[in-house]
């Protein structure tokens, strides 16, 4: 019996098949500044020059699989628009973590830490903010002291922001010379974030776990079963798990919410982030479509930051916002974290 639920194939396809126009254009801007040529067009994917290993793949369902590995390329490429306003960014091999100052918004934080080096910034973790401080955030910068993170943040070896604790989040974090980790539970040093959602999470055992709504469970589970829909499986049925539940990623699935998703490939030791806005044009992905995509392309580890109209991407090679946070979100927001190569 199997308790499985994955997008079809030509769900995705007649997804991708209406955004390729798009992108087709997008990807050739994208190429543009890396110097090889010639550039051309194939009916399934855009080749630079005739190396596969720097190719686009113009029909997603391969692009994480197919960015290069030549760093210097990748720092050319930098960000690619995948559909109508979904954004896909090649981050880095590092990650830092900043925090907004008193007096500063948070598009004005992320904007002010270009430095030789850094890739791409994006919104961090979750933060709370009473109502009061709310109101007064609507005319000015929220004062930090004010705002505070969902769970320990840390930025180059400190722990700062004064975030409470989060042990049922997950966090992501990155220690000089040990690279990146992540898990369930506060981030404990270097440049990290806790309380964030889980996504994929490769397991102690070696097996790579998709999150969702609920359990689903693969073919091989022996009929007759009765293992929990929500929750731990238990001994007799882990071995049989694909998707855990987490109350966090359900919160957070549908389409038009707004998402910022960090993964990571250990094979290739390159960090991602694709964002997507509140209330897209096209209507967005649900994060059940992300999360397979990612998976799909051999991603081992994957959190959810901040959503909502909290969702923000700044490239720092062209210099620009390719996902704005709301006004409000502007003005109180305070944990963005940078992908440096």
């Amino acid at each position: 019996m199997a308790l499985t639920k994955n997008i079809s194939t030509q769900d995705e396809e007649r997804f991708i098949a209406s955004q390729l126009g798009k992108y087709y254009t997008l990807a050739h801007a994208a190429v543009a500044n890396t110097g090889l040529n010639p550039t051309t067009v194939q009916s399934d994917k855009t080749v630079i020059g005739d190396r596969d290993d720097l190719a686009f793949d113009a029909t997603l369902l391969r692009l994480f699989s197919m960015f290069p590995n030549d760093e210097s390329a990748i720092g050319s490429l930098g960000s690619a628009r995948i559909a109508a306003v979904n954004y896909f960014s090649i981050g880095g091999k590092k990650m830092k973590v900043i925090l907004r100052g008193s007096g500063t918004d948070f598009m004005e934080t992320i904007q002010s830490n270009s430095v030789p080096g850094n890739r791409v910034g994006f919104n961090g973790s979750f933060c709370g903010i009473s109502y009061i401080n709310l109101g007064l955030a609507s005319q000015s910068p929220a004062d930090p002291a004010d705002v505070a993170p969902v769970g320990h943040v840390f930025a180059g070896g400190a722990n700062v922001g004064g975030g409470r604790p989060s042990p049922d989040g997950f966090h992501v974090q990155y220690i000089t010379g040990r690279g990146f980790s992540f898990g369930q539970g506060d981030a404990t040093g270097g440049d990290g974030m806790g309380g964030l959602t889980p996504v994929i999470m490769k397991q102690p055992s070696g097996k790579v776990w998709r999150y969702g709504e609920q359990n689903q469970y693969n073919s091989d589970l022996p009929n007759g079963s009765n293992p929990p829909l929500n929750g731990p499986p238990g001994n007799d049925f882990e071995d049989y798990l694909i998707v855990r539940s987490n109350l966090q990623y359900a919160a957070q699935i549908e389409a038009r919410e707004g998402k910022t998703i960090l993964g990571f490939f250990p094979g290739r030791d390159i960090a991602v982030v694709i964002v997507q806005p509140k209330n897209p044009d096209d209507g967005g992905l649900s994060l059940d479509v992300y999360r397979d995509m990612l998976f799909q392309r051999g991603c081992e580890f994957a959190v959810g930051l901040d959503g909502s109209d909290s969702a923000t991407l700044y490239d720092y090679k062209t210099k620009t916002f390719l996902v704005e946070p709301g006004s409000l979100k502007n003005n109180y927001l305070e944990v963005a974290a940078i992908l440096t190569s």
